[in-house]
């Protein structure tokens, strides 16, 4: 081929794929001249003229958004960090609007911020508290609107991330008061399904909710109901932290949810401790709809504590004492049935604040008296039983209730 025949030939492409190269320019979004001009003028050798700029773009309002981030493309460095700070300013005065008008009942023009409300909404509900709370939750913790919103990983990756934020700060004694919502926050996040708080992340939230700040609040009779269902939700969540810590939490802020966490340490005879607190907990939480329950522990001769102890002054009398899971059992039973303890023989009894007795104050001091206890009982049982739990017919012929 000719060198003449080759101009000719590559002209013949050129002119083939021009309107192919128009058609995809055409495809670009065009920036409007208006912003793009004031754009330019951000990154202006006058200071006068750069906060000028400055000044218009963020008048334009929320509305010119889409416009900004298209100029964030070709802008120079001052003029994309001006871009980048004016974004942030109308995007915050965007859900400024949009969480007044989550507060006030109407829908929020913001799709992020609905799906989280829809997350939030579905554990504490709607009412108005509930969304007052909300909206200072996402003003203290801004994160968690995208973490909600996000996927499964994104929130883990975000929560996970403010919890290790939260732990540098206490220890570097940076924050004394945390807000009671920041606390509120960090309980939602960690609710969601698959959210699987790390070890870390379990830490941060113990602490936060032994602050002053949250207690003090929580201690109050009108006590923000929605902080309490969010508490509840992570007493009520086995993977959120140890049994006993879940149980101690309800026993603190007398949440009834601690009644399953109890139910699930005694189901499953959980070692040290915890049987007894269970045990005692449902005593002063539950119901005689856990007798059951209970009573299949008075075969349990597990000893938790013996020694000597004296009473009296002149003369000094000593005794031994034992207290065995057994005796525990007993002394829940005979709470939940409105008997006397001291008429079954607990001569020590210390009654406590959370868990109804002190430990170590419930036995006996000797296994004769322990044996006519539990025998009492059981008379006690046989003769009253049905009286305190009414007999269901279809139970007994192998009929669901």
């Amino acid at each position: 081929m000719s060198r003449r025949h080759r101009m000719i030939a590559l002209l013949f492409v050129g002119l083939m794929s021009a309107p192919a190269d128009v058609i995809a320019a055409d495809r670009v979004p065009r920036i409007d001249p208006r912003i793009a001009a004031l754009a330019r003028g951000l990154a202006a050798a006058d200071f006068s003229q750069r906060q000028s700029a400055e000044a218009e773009l963020l008048g334009l309002g929320p509305a010119a958004i889409p416009e900004l981030k298209r100029s964030l493309r070709s802008a120079e460095l001052e003029a994309r960090y001006r871009l980048e700070r004016i974004i942030g300013s109308l995007e915050r005065a965007q859900r400024d609007v949009a969480l007044s008008d989550l507060r006030d009942g109407r829908p929020a023009n913001d799709p992020h911020l609905e799906s989280a409300w829809s997350s939030f909404a579905r554990l504490v509900g709607d009412a108005p508290e509930a969304r007052e709370l909300f909206v200072e939750m996402v003003r203290a913790e801004p994160w968690l609107v995208g973490a909600l919103s996000g996927d499964i990983d994104q929130l883990r990756h975000q929560f996970e991330r403010r919890c290790a934020d939260v732990n540098l700060r206490r220890i570097q004694h940076q924050e004394s008061r945390r807000p009671i919502a920041s606390v509120a926050a960090l309980l939602l996040a960690a609710s969601q399904p698959d959210c699987q708080p790390s070890a870390t992340a379990i830490a941060c939230i113990t602490a936060c909710v032994d602050e002053r700040a949250f207690l003090a609040a929580m201690e109050q009779p009108d006590r923000p109901a929605a902080v309490e269902r969010l508490l509840a939700a992570w007493v009520s969540d086995p993977q959120s932290s140890p049994a006993l810590k879940r149980l101690q939490l309800a026993a603190q802020f007398e949440l009834i949810e601690g009644v399953d966490v109890a139910l699930q340490i005694i189901d499953q005879r959980l070692p040290g401790p915890q049987l007894q607190h269970a045990v005692l907990y449902l005593a002063k939480t539950g119901s005689t709809s856990h007798l059951h329950e209970l009573e299949l522990l008075l075969n349990d001769t597990t000893e938790l504590q013996s020694g000597r102890r004296s009473q009296g002054s002149q003369p000094v009398v000593t005794f031994t004492f034992t207290s065995r899971m057994q005796d525990v059992a007993l002394a829940a039973l005979l709470h939940l049935t409105d008997q006397d303890p001291r008429t079954y023989g607990f001569s020590s009894l210390r009654e406590s604040q959370e868990y109804l007795y002190q430990l170590g104050t419930i036995g006996f001091e000797n296994e004769v008296q322990r044996r006519t206890a539990i025998a009492r009982w059981r008379r006690w049982s046989a003769d009253h039983l049905k009286q305190v739990q009414p007999f269901v017919e279809q139970a007994a012929a192998g009929y669901s209730t």
